[in-house]
This record gives C-alpha cells, sequence and structure tokens, in this order.
C-alpha cells in the first residue's frame, strides 16, 4: 500500500515551492527592474524640460493644467508602454513558464496567443491611463497651493517644476519639505534673505524629488513585472 503523505508534510512542500516561486520571481525583478526605471526616470526628465515656467505660472493663474499639455504626457506613456513596458511584459511571462518549458519537451508558451496579446493591450490601455490620470491630479493639487498664501506664483511654478511624474502624495510632501526648509532657515537665521532661504529650500526639495522619483520608478516596475510574470504563470497553466 502507498504511503499517504501527512498534511504536514504536504504543507511544508507547498511552502518550500512557494519560497522557490517567489526566489525566481525576485531574481527576475531584480534584473529587469532597473531597465524599467531608467527609461522612466529618462521619461519623467525630458518632462520637465518640455514645459516651460511660462507654461506653468499660466497654469497656476488658470487654476488648472491645459488638456494639451497632458495630451502630451499620455502620448509619452503610450510610447514608453510599446516601447518598454510591453516587452517587459512578455519577457515576464516568458520567464514565468521556463520551467515548464523545461519539464515538458513539447510545451510551448506563445506570446502571440489572442489571449495574451488582449491582456498586454488592455493592460497597456489601463497603465497609460492612470498614471496620466495620476500626473494629471498631482498637479492640480500642486496649482492649488497657489491658494493657501505660502506662495508666490514665480516661486510656486519654479518648485512645481521638479515634481513632474510624481503623484499627489509625494508632489504635496516635496512642496510642504520646500516650505519647511524655507521657514525653519529664515527662523534661524533672522539675517538671511527670503531669496537665498528660497535658493537652499529648492536645492534640498529637488534632492528629495530625486529619491522621489527612483522610488516611484521602482514601485511602478516591480509592480508591473509581477503582475506580468503571474500572468505568464498562470497563462502558461
Amino acid at each position: 500500500m502507498k504511503k499517504k503523505t501527512s498534511p504536514a508534510a504536504l504543507e511544508v512542500r507547498k511552502s518550500k515551492e512557494a519560497e522557490r516561486i517567489l526566489e525566481r520571481l525576485n531574481s527576475f525583478l531584480d534584473k529587469t527592474e532597473p531597465e524599467a526605471s531608467y527609461f522612466l526616470t529618462r521619461m519623467w526628465g525630458d518632462q520637465k524640460k518640455a514645459i516651460t515656467y511660462k507654461e506653468l505660472r499660466g497654469a497656476i493663474l488658470r487654476g488648472e493644467i491645459d488638456e494639451e499639455t497632458i495630451q502630451a504626457w499620455q502620448e509619452d506613456y503610450a510610447h514608453f508602454v510599446e516601447e518598454t513596458l510591453k516587452p517587459l511584459w512578455v519577457r515576464a511571462m516568458e520567464t514565468a513558464t521556463e520551467e515548464l518549458a523545461a519539464k515538458y519537451p513539447d510545451y510551448l508558451f506563445d506570446p502571440m496567443h489572442k489571449e495574451i496579446i488582449n491582456w498586454i493591450n488592455e493592460n497597456g490601455a489601463r497603465w497609460v491611463t492612470n498614471t496620466a490620470q495620476a500626473q494629471k491630479e498631482a498637479m492640480q493639487a500642486m496649482i492649488s497651493h497657489a491658494y493657501s498664501g505660502a506662495w508666490t506664483v514665480d516661486e510656486l511654478s519654479r518648485a512645481i517644476r521638479p515634481l513632474i511624474g510624481l503623484n499627489k502624495i509625494q508632489a504635496n510632501a516635496n512642496l510642504n519639505y520646500y516650505l519647511h526648509i524655507k521657514e525653519s532657515l529664515l527662523e534661524n537665521n533672522p539675517t538671511m534673505r527670503i531669496a537665498t532661504a528660497e535658493k537652499r529650500a529648492k536645492e534640498a526639495a529637488l534632492k528629495y524629488a530625486g529619491t522621489q522619483h527612483r522610488q516611484r520608478a521602482y514601485t511602478i516596475a516591480t509592480t508591473e513585472m509581477a503582475f506580468a510574470y503571474n500572468k505568464g504563470a498562470y497563462e502558461g497553466v
């Protein structure tokens, strides 16, 4: 009679299998995240260069960012999906099915299968829409600071530009950080000129923004790659 495996042994086996799968996923993410993060941060850098202080001042005075700029951002994100995300999604799915391919010689994962193509296209459209909307909301939240009385239009436009690409929470955190640094400098240095305090606060906020952009890029890259990897594993089976 074949000896039955105890429930405890099954749990150990499942736990080890889950751990092994997680290790493979993490290994894949370690290899691919830097590529996606690099292109994301470079794109945000291009977006920051593309918008002028005059355009930002106009947006602040109007109380909203213009639709032409939003459309340009959507096009940037659509291009990023086509050129960077979609190939990485396919690579993630193929990596997730490597063990099946090794175990079964006749197994083939077809990235051109209808289900895969549909998922990639739908997920790409979702990502572009959600990311562009998040950027629009972040801009609107930053523009609303003009009504607080703590900013001049010129000062706020200079503070906003380096934050393009961040989400609303990150952008607001950076503006609050700028104000905190500026106010602390003026309070602790009564003879300091306001322009000097603003310059130093801007430098500190700019450094903080760099960290925030890297964090956001990392979060997006790892989330999207893990999503595609799990989808590939599911479709592969």
